[in-house]
């Protein structure tokens, strides 16, 4: 039975899911204009995924968000490992990282479009954003919390300076840095939609953005659900890798 619970559980909970919300509407307590119900949703699912129209959507927002993630991980695991382990570098950066982190994400859509026009690099910019932040913040305490321990045992062995940073310290921190990622990689989704508010013609969020458009709810649902399939396997994806990286 133990094994089972990790497919059992799931089955049970979005089957219960399924049923509330049929009952619901059914019932007339939710206007089927304007939730319709889930054999709905199925259709216009199986209608874009016979058509081919499906994957342009998919294929356009993943590649926005694989090319964003890789971006602000890059840079958030750099600055992070600067501001974590100099002092000096950090009273400089630090202050100015923190004064930009309260921004919301939307707010910067248009000086994105201002800086890059439109289609891709203004939700790319959005995207690289959305990311840093928490994985900057996750290196930095990683960087800062080296177990003092492992850090007077590599000095008795007489590592110093580059030597501690790469195999000591970045190591340590490695369990921090891949939770900043993970989280990143949630708000990626949550940005490309944001970002394809404006100036593309394919993707998940333009789907749902112009579902809306037309009151086509059981669009917008689809591309809801299809948002959240495509987060769920790129965190699982994560953890898998994230796991053999540190040994667990």
């Amino acid at each position: 039975m133990k094994r089972a619970n990790p497919i059992v559980y799931p089955l049970l909970s979005f089957g219960a899911v399924l049923v509330l919300w049929e009952l619901l509407v059914s019932t007339g307590v939710l206007n089927a204009k304007v939730m319709p119900l889930p054999w709905t949703v199925a259709k216009t699912f199986y209608a874009f995924l016979a058509g081919g129209e499906l994957f342009v959507h998919v294929w356009a927002s993943l590649s926005r968000v694989l090319i964003g993630f890789a971006i602000g991980t890059l840079c958030g695991v750099v600055l992070g490992v600067l501001v974590g382990h100099f002092e000096r570098f950090a009273r400089f950066a630090d202050p100015l990282i923190q004064a930009l982190r309260p921004i919301p994400i939307a707010a910067w859509l248009p000086l994105a479009i201002i800086w890059f026009g439109i289609g891709d690099k203004p939700g790319i910019f959005l995207i690289v954003i959305g990311v840093f932040f928490p994985v900057f913040l996750n290196t930095v305490h990683g960087v800062k919390f080296t177990p003092p321990i492992l850090v007077r045992a590599a000095q008795t062995l007489g590592a110093t300076g580059r030597t501690m940073l790469l195999y000591v310290i970045l190591p340590s921190a490695l369990p921090n840095i891949l939770t900043g990622a993970r989280i990143g990689l949630g708000l990626a989704w949550v940005c490309v939609v944001i970002s394809e508010l404006l100036g593309v013609t394919a993707g998940l969020g333009f789907l749902i953005w112009d579902a809306q458009t037309y009151l086509r709810t059981d669009k917008v649902i689809v591309g809801m659900i299809i948002i959240a399939v495509m987060g769920t396997v790129c965190d699982r994806l994560l953890v898998r890798l994230s796991s053999r990286w540190i040994g667990t």
